[in-house]
């Protein structure tokens, strides 16, 4: 559904570098126009290409416009453009000065030991860095988000509430887990949501970005936790807020849209259903073993939103255990055909999923893609 807002009367701190209200640096932003550019949004490639060909890399500091400028113009108090939202305090805050320890800073959502580096575009990436109070920046650190006891060997007990001295009163942490405020998490869960499409690691300096129920301690890539994340997605939807900044960091400061504040419906695509919460300490990969890994997203997707099968056990599906299909003959040439010969019944409306996307031991990559064969 595409939505249309009227941006109006917007006010600035008066700093000659910044854009005056009417000032438009890209004109390609209509929401209608930006989608219009490729026929599929549901084709995982052709919409990262999309946010990478369109993506303008703002500098992190300069004497020109910067991060700092977007931030204090995309996150700037309604009533007030001299404040800024810190997005962990949940409260506003004078937009200057910043960059010091006792004022705010620029924090990574998806943080810079998980796979950002300091040289590549996903660092100064505006849809994915918001203000911050620096000591509770630093208080979230490098944590997965979710709520406490939701990480294996983490429980209730360990639970810090709130998650700082100045942070919201609704936040909470633990050792491996960050609980933001309520009101960030679905902009939170959707800033994320877009990191992974947008970074495959085919640019210098960036890795193939995944959020996962069960991250690697060894893949620098690996963020945490996925089902808590498109939960957030639904209990806190896109709002007015959100969109407005997504339209202006787009036609002001970068050039690209979050797909996910346009088309909420996407994260059900490219990620699935959310797993059930595990019991308190234990953490989704031990609870749910039964449940493969969610492959996102996938370059082949459906032309449908529709969610990933449901398994039986880990490794089968509708109760198919390894054997029971064998691969006779594949031939990879643009399409894709597959020979498949059923050792066991099969239902008739059944429908098998198959991928080439390398095993890591723990998820799926999403270098290559998923083919759907539906059973005659």
């Amino acid at each position: 559904m595409s939505r249309g807002f009227l941006i109006a009367g917007t006010a600035f701190v008066a700093a000659s570098s910044l854009p005056t209200a009417s000032a438009q640096k890209f004109s390609r932003c209509d929401e209608a126009t930006y989608y219009s550019a490729i026929d599929d949004r549901y084709d995982a490639a052709k919409l990262t290409f999309l946010l990478r060909s369109t993506h303008d890399r703002l500098p992190y500091t300069s004497s020109g416009p910067d991060v700092w400028d977007a931030l204090i113009d995309l996150d700037a108090n309604p009533t007030d453009p001299t404040e800024v939202r810190l997005v962990y305090r949940d409260t506003f805050y004078p937009a200057e000065p910043h960059g010091a320890s006792d004022t705010w800073n620029r924090e990574h959502l998806w943080p810079k030991s998980h796979g950002i580096s300091s040289s590549g575009p996903d660092f100064t990436d505006i849809h994915a860095i918001r203000p911050s109070d620096s000591t509770v920046n630093s208080n979230r650190s490098n944590r997965f988000f979710s709520r406490c006891g939701i990480a294996e060997g983490e429980t209730r007990a360990d639970c810090v509430r709130p998650a700082h001295s100045e942070a919201a009163r609704d936040t909470e942490r633990d050792g491996k887990t960050f609980l933001p405020p309520a009101s960030a998490r679905g902009d939170i869960a959707r800033a994320l949501f877009y990191m992974v499409l947008r970074y495959d690691g085919s640019e210098p300096y960036t890795l193939n970005l995944q959020l996962t129920d069960c991250p690697d301690p060894n893949n620098p890539a690996d963020m945490g936790f996925l089902s808590q994340l498109l939960r957030w997605h639904e209990s806190d939807p896109v709002d007015e807020a959100e969109h407005l900044r997504n339209e202006r960091a787009c036609s002001v400061w970068q050039g690209n849209r979050n797909p996910f504040v346009d088309y909420p419906e996407l994260a059900l695509h490219y990620f699935g259903m959310p797993r059930d919460d595990p019991a308190e300490g234990v953490g989704y990969c031990s609870s749910k073993q039964t449940e493969p890994p969610t492959s996102s997203p996938t370059p082949h997707p459906t032309p449908s939103p529709t969610p990933h099968p449901t398994a039986t056990a880990r490794g089968t599906c509708l109760g198919l255990s390894a054997g029971d299909v064998m691969v006779i003959g594949m031939a990879s040439d643009n399409p894709d055909a597959v020979v498949m010969v059923a050792m066991v019944d099969l239902p008739e409306d059944a429908t098998l999923f198959m991928t080439d996307n390398a095993w890591t031991g723990t998820q799926f990559t999403s270098n290559e893609g998923v083919i759907k064969v539906s059973w005659l």
